[in-house]
């Protein structure tokens, strides 16, 4: 065998200079079997811990504090889905820490994630946006919320879960999302000797008017 591992005859070769006469052989040259499983072996436990430390590096360092309907956010509970379609059939979508200035020739939708963190200033000046033009959604609003604004709807007792149901009104913006499932949140339902003039609460799916999931 020569040092860089070619084949060759032995001394006990008929062309070779040994006697006997005994046919010819050939000595294998490189790692021995065990020595080529032990390098296997070990190539595969390295690879095992690189990728275990990849892994753990990636979820170590991945963004966290996102809050529920963040619109940069991909959790499920998260709205960054909601956002680039919205995006992508020419909506502007923008977020933002505060309320932010109404534009009287544009108007537009507003979104208020956690009404309870507004004064009783910014809740009322909401009325203002509305009767200018805009939409305003109110998340999950709680009966201070719902006192501030006086819009004839107080927080009731939600019902159980029952998965999907109707928008059960005739509110055009329900009746385009169609079934849907809001799961146990708050509800809502008319407060009593409400005084509001023109203005009539619309109550849809769950159970109205007692346990309304959207007015």
């Amino acid at each position: 065998m020569t040092a860089n591992g070619t084949l060759t005859p032995d001394d006990t070769s008929p062309g070779g200079t040994g006697s006997g006469g005994a046919s010819s052989s050939a000595v294998r040259s490189g790692p021995r079997p065990p020595v080529v499983r032990r390098g296997t072996l070990v190539t595969a436990v390295v690879g095992a811990i690189v990728l275990g430390f990849l892994v753990i590096t990636a979820l170590a360092t991945r963004p966290t504090g996102r809050q529920a309907l963040d619109v940069a956010s991909p959790e499920s509970d998260g709205t960054r889905a909601l956002a680039q379609i919205l995006r992508a059939r020419g909506v502007a979508v923008t977020a933002a820490d505060a309320v932010p200035a109404v534009s009287v020739s544009r108007p537009g939708t507003l979104v208020v994630v956690r009404p309870g963190r507004l004064t009783h200033d910014a809740l009322t000046d909401l009325l203002g946006r509305v009767w200018r033009g805009s939409d305003v959604v109110l998340v999950a609003p709680g009966d201070a919320v719902l006192d501030a604004i006086d819009v004839g709807v107080v927080t009731a007792d939600p019902q159980p879960d029952s998965g999907e149901s109707g928008p059960r009104c005739a509110l055009p913006e329900a009746a385009v999302a169609g079934r849907v499932t809001i799961g146990t949140g708050r509800a809502f339902t008319p407060a009593d000797g409400a005084d509001l003039g023109d203005m009539r609460p619309t109550l849809c799916y769950g159970d109205p008017p007692d346990a309304a999931e959207l007015a």
